[in-house]
């Protein structure tokens, strides 16, 4: 069971509206049943990019890119000279370059800019889709280069059109993944846990959220619970 289901799991015994029971069908559709007669759906809520040939979540290579990045920057540390950088990392999506490759031009960057008369605050072209921005910063022993923050073009955005945007893709996404086995159960759920948030929507965004979101797909009702699974933020119908 993973984090999603633990939270959907919690939620769920929270109803009380009898027993909550993990694949009971296997590893197949659904994740869960209430009662034996409710067929539930869970999935994580998170941000997505649409581009390029297939939807994705934007960790996948978010989590990847700032690995490498923490790799790369580290490795300048024996090149301590008294001074410390710290760097803001900005890039969009898609990385059309392997990560390897890319720690390669974030070296190449990195090198050019301390070979150089070291202007600061400074741009510094990575490749097309990745650029850092260089300031100078106090003296920190056995560090040249310490990572400032990031900017994510493809990360935020009109929070309500945020929210059903990929409210809507992961309708699509689960309808399809319980067309064979809908007959099974005269009721499904669709059960999202929320990572997205940063704060709570207003009363009025959480209706424009509602409008946002043309219909269900497959379900009889979708819920959006946040991580914790304490608190319900929308549901449909």
């Amino acid at each position: 069971m993973n984090k999603e289901e633990t939270t959907a799991k919690k939620y769920l015994e929270s109803l009380q509206m009898g027993n909550v029971a993990f694949e009971p069908d296997g590893q197949i559709p659904p994740d869960f049943t209430v009662a034996s007669r409710i067929a539930i759906e869970v999935r994580r809520l998170n941000e997505n990019y649409f581009g390029g040939s297939r939807t994705s979540g934007l960790e996948e290579v978010d989590r990847p890119l700032h690995s490498k990045l923490k790799k790369v920057l580290t490795s300048y540390d024996r090149k301590f000279d008294g001074h410390s950088y710290l760097v803001a990392l900005s890039f969009k999506r898609p990385l059309l370059d392997g990560i390897a490759k890319v720690g390669k031009e974030m070296h190449l960057a990195l090198d050019n800019f301390l070979r150089g008369t070291r202007p600061t605050p400074s741009q510094v072209k990575v490749n097309n889709n990745i650029s850092f921005e260089i300031f100078p910063y106090h003296a920190v022993p056995n560090r040249v280069f310490l990572h400032g923050t990031t900017s994510d073009d493809d990360s935020g955005g009109i929070v309500v059109q945020l929210y059903a945007t990929n409210i809507s893709h992961c309708i699509r996404e689960k309808s399809q993944k319980i067309s064979r086995y809908r007959s099974r159960y005269t009721e499904w759920w669709l059960l999202l846990v929320d990572t997205v948030r940063a704060w709570d929507l207003m009363p009025d965004e959480v209706q424009q959220v509602r409008g946002g979101i043309p219909n269900i797909g497959s379900f009889d009702q979708l819920i959006i619970i946040d991580y914790l699974g304490s608190k319900c933020f929308l549901r449909i119908p």
